[in-house]
């Protein structure tokens, strides 16, 4: 489990970093909290506008190619 990707650590570096250092096998979850900040999610919590950052780094393709090179692929819940 790794709760190292949020608010100002939510950056394509820090991702990149992230996978470059996975063991070469296993299943790990990524805590994020991908979105859009729209006026209900603004007005809930404080934590709006940075799912949207987290949204543009992990749609990005500099992170599609980091997991693709180390044999990552990505997951839901409903896929086990």
């Amino acid at each position: 489990f790794y709760a190292t990707f949020y608010d100002e650590a939510a950056n394509k570096e820090n991702l990149i970093n992230i996978i470059h250092d996975l063991p070469q096998a296993g299943i790990y979850e990524l805590m994020c909290h991908p979105g859009y900040a729209d006026a209900a999610l603004i007005a809930s919590t404080p934590y709006a506008r940075q799912r949207e950052t987290e949204l543009t780094v992990l749609t990005d393709n500099e992170i599609a190619k980091a997991l693709n090179d180390h044999n990552i692929f990505l997951a839901t819940f409903g896929t086990f």
